[in-house]
């Protein structure tokens, strides 16, 4: 009887290491991204992560505006640009650092230079 036993505990244990093995782990979900990628070198803005325009820098000084409203910008240049309000590069505002990823809870109109 002993050896049945220990024959039926290493059968066991036998079993629990092969279903380990074979078990795989749980992968983790990619981590979703705040916004849809935007070219090296380029500034994108984007409305409800919906792609409005991908452009170079403004530059200082100057104001671009794009036909439509937006939420988001990711600035992937190396230059800081200003995000406005109104669409004439007035109203409120705020400063982008270069490669700042940024979302807001306002309508955005313009981006000017820094």
């Amino acid at each position: 009887m002993t050896s049945r036993l220990a024959r039926t505990g290493l059968a066991l244990a036998a079993a629990a290491t092969l279903t380990a093995g074979l078990a795989t782990p749980a992968s983790a979900a990619p981590a979703p991204k705040p916004f849809p990628d935007c070219s090296v070198g380029w500034a994108c803005v984007f409305d409800l992560s919906r792609p409005v325009a991908e452009f170079a820098a403004v530059p200082s000084g100057q104001c671009a505006t794009f036909g439509r409203q937006f939420n988001q910008i990711d600035n992937n240049t190396e230059h800081y640009q200003r995000v406005w309000t109104n669409a004439n590069c007035t109203g409120t505002n705020v400063l982008i650092r270069y490669y700042e990823k940024r979302g807001f809870d306002m309508i955005l109109r313009s981006v000017g230079g820094y």
